[in-house]
């Protein structure tokens, strides 16, 4: 069984892929992924939304057993013959992401293989299906799928997201596979790019530099400078940026606030309260303050508890291992 823009059960559950095909920015193609699961192993199913409880056959590949084989197709939006992009000769293979670059005229696909311990980010032409290796990234245990890759508007450079020092930084590359920068480093790790503005040379990400427990908001210039914290209270910030750029909104939380969403400028002037969210009843409760610390774990590494953790640690109900 072949199906076109359609996904099996592999690629949104280990991926996290919502769709299987994606509109070129000009609108004039469509890419999308083929899927020929006639080798994947058969399950039969109880459809528990049937009245008569009719059993219905789902494929789900066991591990070491059958993958579905995968290709890309680009076809015209005017009609004519799907052309499929060149992504090698093994089968075995997943294409865990595919991205359009914004002069419509080539895709970025990312191959994984099975062990995912090697990645290689591919430059394939929409016309006619040849494809380059642009780099590739090597790890002899694991390697993560981020959806932090992004091109610039000359279509030559892109960001890239990487764990290669241990710690998920942002890159900025070419397309001849050349390294323009490293725009972040240090022993703390990259959530994930918020925004990129051309216009003023900067990226925004939210990241836990400050602390591995907190999320804040970063921006920093595509040539590695001017690194700074841009969100100031102490807690979790999740960013949502206009379509320019030009202001975000922030839902922020911490341990003894409930979430509030507020709206910024990109500098970090606040403009306006969307929702206070406050809870009078809370004060009824009088709850007392969450409060962090660390301890060394058994294997030397630092683990971070609150106090109700703690309490359990030293009445030993709980080993932290």
């Amino acid at each position: 069984m072949s199906a076109r823009a359609r996904l099996d059960w592999v690629y949104p559950e280990e991926l996290d892929i919502a769709t299987a095909y994606w509109w070129s920015p000009d609108s004039t193609s469509v890419a999308y992924l083929e899927m020929d699961q006639r080798k994947v192993s058969q399950f039969s199913l109880l459809n528990f939304e049937s009245y008569t409880g009719e059993a219905e056959l789902q494929r789900y590949p066991v591990p070491s057993g059958t993958n579905p084989i995968v290709h890309v197709y680009v076809v015209s939006a005017a009609g004519g013959a799907p052309r499929r992009m060149n992504t090698g000769s093994n089968s075995g293979i997943y294409l865990a992401r595919v991205n359009w670059v914004p002069d419509s005229k080539h895709l970025a696909i990312q191959r994984i293989n099975r062990e995912q311990n090697q990645l290689d980010l591919l430059l394939a032409d929409a016309s006619n299906g040849t494809a380059s290796t642009l780099l590739t990234e090597k790890d002899s245990s694991w390697i993560n799928v981020n959806d932090d890759l992004r091109f610039l508007k000359d279509s030559k450079r892109f960001l890239w997201a990487s764990e290669r020092t241990g710690y998920r930084h942002l890159y900025l590359c070419d397309v001849g596979g050349k390294q323009s920068a490293q725009l972040t480093k240090g022993d703390w790790e990259v959530s994930q790019v918020e925004a990129v503005d051309e216009a003023k040379n900067t990226v925004y990400f939210t990241a836990a530099e400050k602390s591995p427990i907190e999320r804040q908001l970063y921006r920093v210039s595509l040539d590695g400078s001017g690194f700074s914290r841009i969100t100031k209270e102490a807690g979790t910030h999740g960013i949502r940026f206009s379509p320019t750029s030009a202001a975000y909104v922030d839902t922020y939380s911490n341990a003894m606030t409930p979430p509030r969403r507020d709206t910024f400028a990109a500098d970090g002037s606040k403009l306006a309260t969307l929702e206070e969210d406050k809870v009078p009843e809370l004060s009824e409760y009088h709850l007392s303050p969450v409060e962090f610390f660390t301890i060394k774990s058994h294997d030397g590494l630092d683990t971070q508890l609150f106090d109700d953790q703690a309490s359990e640690l030293r009445s030993g109900e709980k080993n932290i291992r």
